[in-house]
């Protein structure tokens, strides 16, 4: 007997069974059987073995990094292993890693490579690549995709097996679902369910809550929805996978929040952004800051909201460093999934080339200026192939227009132009129309007038180039369907392009697609964090800055240079304004609020004051470098607008109209940066006080030096 070939057969059994165990714990139960065989049989086990099972169980502890290095350690060691199937095993296992941590694209890639293992006549790997497969495809919302995939899934298993350990059938039912296949969907999940009731077990228990949960939520039954989220969440938490229990999270506190089930959201939210730092992708952390920003619109407390909006912040700021760091990657990744490598018509073409398609796509990655990037491309390509002209146009499928921005003939930079599709008719609206490449070598207007429907409009040749190209190729950029632009390039010579040429641009299209996304994904974010910081650190009402940016307000004119003499305290507060909400009502209390802080930000509206809504009805100006005569005038100017609007107030006991108590301090030298932010304050709120004692309706500006305090006093303006 052939024990060593007794042995490969057995490690091919056993590496299935680390693919389908359920847990870590179960993972380390097959090595330790695995070794014990070995020993037993006086046999050594393959290195690429032990990192392949190592990374597994990486894998299912939600390392993912560590992970992805042990596989790649075991595909390196693969070539010397007997095993035919390991190879594929590991294909699998990348392929499952790069699934898990959101990396789609080169997840294909892996999975595709590992179906290989067909001919091997491996039905149970098969079926489950097929089926994760289909979970991308789901996952990216191409549901026809996905459906055909998943049924692949399900007539390559064999369904005579334990099918209720995969989510085969349920990701089937599921696309049904996506599909509006309602009723065929529901005997899948009731065919799934007799199985899990047959053959209890956490695994099958997760991908049930979860697929079936989402089919509820489809179905308007959102109670019950959150039901089976929850069985997903306690079965994920009992198995021990942080990534399934991320995902089963996310799907809970997604549905909670889009439902406006705030009330139920808030102990599985904590948990799911606890984890989500450590496993999430950047699209994860941009959902859960989005959830985070749904619920913080519905909390009352202002500080409580503070937090919660500081909390979704800091997820939107790590998921941009996530995102950014992602890019040459993805640039790559994207290149190997929608790009075939061109057929050339011989191998020094074909170096050159691929020398050149690299270059570029690091080129791309490092670079944020289109118009830099365009001459670039120019420039290389001129190299290899005739180019003449060359245009990157940006397509808006909200106004239906194409925007020229980089339009380059003759090494020249033309004037921008921009192209509305729905009303001209040219070369560049038909390729957007139809999604499709045009290509022409002996190009004219006659043929372009048989191309087009209606009679050619301005810039319907080659944009406003008054050359006549007869060679040209025209490729939209497109990325999962959508379209983002469109390049041109062309040359005066006839049929200057082969085959291979066209091949070349397609998959530098391909980069600058993905190049466009990454930048349009990074602007998107950048805004959505520029928004969060506004809702930290703004008042919602007036707009005005708020208490909490206030300590680190002060702490930067502390540590300003052109500061170091001159830094003012204001507390503004409205006299008896309790007493006009109580007469007037809080919508006109409001109105006011607004009144009074229009007249501050405007007053005040130079780079060297800041205005904060301090309190209620207390506002607060931080200044630096004014001169005392220059706070007094700003003051004054402020009391006159205000008396100039004026806004009745009978409640007052200092007047009939809205009137101000204005207490402030103005500190002398570097004795300022020897003070707290409360001690700097509170100078200022001793004044205001004094004010309010004398009656309100008055100012008072403390001069505060390490040695006195000086006190000036400003007359109000006379009321009539």
């Amino acid at each position: 007997m052939n024990y060593a070939k007794s042995f490969t057969h057995y490690l091919d059994v056993r590496l299935i069974n680390v693919i389908e165990a359920p847990s870590p714990n179960d993972i380390m139960i097959i090595r330790q059987e695995i070794e014990d065989a070995a020993i037993r049989l006086d046999e050594t086990i393959p290195s690429a073995v032990k990192f392949f099972i190592h990374g597994f169980l990486m894998l299912k502890q939600g390392r993912l990094q560590e992970s992805l290095v042990q596989l790649a350690e075991a595909k390196h060691k693969s070539a010397a292993s007997p095993s035919i199937a390991l190879k594929y095993y590991i294909d699998y296992g990348v392929g499952i890693a790069l699934v898990r941590a959101g990396n789609y694209a080169e997840a294909i890639v892996a999975l595709t490579q590992a179906t290989e293992c067909t001919y091997l006549d491996n039905i149970k790997l098969a079926a489950r690549i097929y089926g994760n497969l289909g979970y991308i495809f789901l996952e990216t919302h191409d549901y026809s995709k996905a459906h055909s995939y998943c049924e692949l899934s399900w007539e390559t298993c064999d369904q005579n097996e334990n099918i209720a350990t995969k989510p085969i059938l349920t990701n089937l039912a599921y696309s049904n679902t996506k599909l509006g296949r309602y009723d065929i969907a529901e005997q899948q999940f009731a065919q799934y369910r007799q199985h899990l009731r047959q053959n209890p077990n956490l695994l099958g228990s997760f991908f049930y809550g979860n697929a079936y949960g989402a089919h509820l939520e489809i179905l308007g039954e959102i109670d019950e929805s959150l039901e089976q989220f929850k069985v997903a969440i306690d079965s994920a938490e009992k198995l021990n996978d942080n990534i399934y229990l991320l995902d089963s999270l996310h799907e809970y506190c997604r549905c909670a929040s889009k439902h406006q089930r705030f009330d139920v959201i808030h102990s599985y939210l904590s948990k799911a952004i606890s984890l989500a730092y450590e496993y999430g992708s950047a699209n994860l952390m941009r959902d859960f800051a989005e959830i985070l920003k749904a619920v913080g619109r519905r909390t009352e407390d202002l500080d409580h909201r503070c937090d919660i909006y500081e909390h979704a912040l800091e997820l939107q700021s790590k998921a941009i460093v996530i995102h950014t760091e992602s890019i040459n990657e993805s640039i790559s990744q994207l290149y190997q999934l929608h790009s075939e490598r061109p057929k050339l018509e011989d191998a020094q073409s074909l170096a050159n080339n691929l020398k050149l398609i690299s270059s570029f796509g690091e080129y791309l990655g490092s670079h944020n200026n289109l118009t830099d990037m365009a001459f670039r491309l120019n420039k290389d390509l001129g190299k290899i192939m005739s180019v003449d002209c060359l245009a990157l146009g940006l397509y808006n499928e909200e106004k239906k227009q194409i925007q020229y921005n980089q339009f380059i003939d003759l090494g020249q930079l033309l004037e921008p132009f921009s192209i509305n599709c729905k009303d001209e008719s040219t070369l560049s609206t038909y390729c957007i129309k139809n999604k499709s490449t045009f290509v022409h070598g002996h190009f004219s207007p006659a043929i372009l007038q048989n191309l087009l429907s209606g009679k050619p409009t301005a810039n319907a040749f080659v944009g406003t180039t008054e050359e006549d190209y007869p060679s040209i190729m025209m490729i939209p950029l497109t990325l999962d369907d959508k379209i983002l632009g469109i390049l041109t390039i062309q040359s005066h010579l006839r049929h200057a392009y082969q085959d291979y040429h066209v091949s070349l641009i397609k998959h530098l299209c391909s980069y600058i697609a993905v190049d466009l996304q990454n930048k349009q994904h990074k602007k998107q974010l950048e805004e959505q964090k520029k928004e969060l910081n506004n809702l930290v650190n703004l008042d919602p009402l007036t707009g005005l800055y708020n208490r909490v940016s206030l300590a680190s307000s002060i702490k930067n004119l502390q540590e300003c240079e052109r500061t170091s003499n001159q830094l003012a305290v204001l507390l503004i507060d409205i006299d008896y304004y309790k007493q006009f909400n109580d007469s007037y009502g809080h919508i006109r209390g409001d109105e006011v609020l607004l009144a009074l802080a229009h007249l501050l930000r405007t007053t005040f509206s130079s780079e060297i004051c800041k205005v904060f809504r301090y309190g209620g009805d207390e506002f607060l100006i931080l200044t630096e470098c004014l001169k005392l005569q220059e706070i007094e005038k700003k003051i004054s100017q402020l009391q006159a607008e205000l008396h100039s609007l004026n806004i009745e107030h009978n409640s007052s006991k200092c007047s009939d109209r809205i009137t101000l108590s204005i207490g402030g301090a103005r500190f002398e030298s570097d004795f300022k940066n020897t003070l707290l932010d409360s001690e700097l304050i509170q100078r200022a709120d001793e004044a205001l006080y004094s004010v309010k004692a004398k009656g309100r309706n008055d100012v008072l500006i403390k001069k505060i030096t390490p040695n006195s305090a000086k006190i000036t006093s400003l007359p109000t303006i006379p009321f009539i």
